[in-house]
C-alpha cells in the first residue's frame, strides 16, 4: 500500500556521490510504500532537459527513466487540480504565493492521502491538510 509521496529534493539527493545516510536507510525500509507525484517527474525532466547534451545528461536521463520504472507515478488528476485551485485562492487571500510546482506536488499528496517526504518542509507547511516527513535526520521516518 502506498503511504508516501517522494518530493523532488529527496530523489535528487539519491543522485549525489554521497547521499544522506538516514534518507537512504529509511527509503530502503519503506521503498514499497513510496510513489512519485507526476509533478515531481516534470521537475526532474525539466532539470535534465536543460543540461547540455553529453554523457552527464544521458546519465541523468537514464536515471530518471529507471526511477519511473522503480516507483509508481501518481497522476495529477481533476481532483488534484480542484484542490490546488482552491488552495491557491485561500493562500492568495492571505498574501501568500507559493511556487506552482510545490502546490501541484502538495495537491497530489493531499488528495491521495499520502505523507509527503521532503527535506524542504518549510515550503509545504502552509498547505491545508498536508502531512510531511523529513527522512534526513535521526528521528526521520518515525
Amino acid at each position: 500500500m502506498i503511504e508516501y509521496a517522494l518530493d523532488t529534493n529527496v530523489l535528487s539527493e539519491l543522485m549525489k556521490a554521497r547521499p544522506n545516510n538516514s534518507l537512504e536507510t529509511v527509503l530502503a525500509q519503506k521503498r514499497l510504500a513510496c510513489a512519485i507525484p507526476a509533478p515531481v517527474i516534470d521537475e526532474l525532466q525539466y532539470g535534465v532537459s536543460r543540461m547540455p547534451a553529453g554523457v552527464r545528461r544521458d546519465l541523468y536521463q537514464d536515471w530518471l527513466e529507471a526511477l519511473m520504472s522503480d516507483f509508481p507515478i501518481i497522476p495529477l488528476d481533476g481532483l488534484c487540480a480542484q484542490w490546488h485551485g482552491r488552495e491557491r485562492a485561500r493562500l492568495a487571500a492571505l498574501g501568500r504565493r507559493p511556487p506552482l510546482q510545490d502546490g501541484l506536488i502538495a495537491s497530489v499528496a493531499v488528495v491521495n492521502e499520502l505523507i509527503l517526504v521532503t527535506h524542504n518542509t518549510k515550503d509545504f507547511t502552509y498547505f491545508s491538510g498536508i502531512k510531511l516527513d523529513d527522512w534526513y535526520g535521526p528521528q526521520s521516518g518515525v
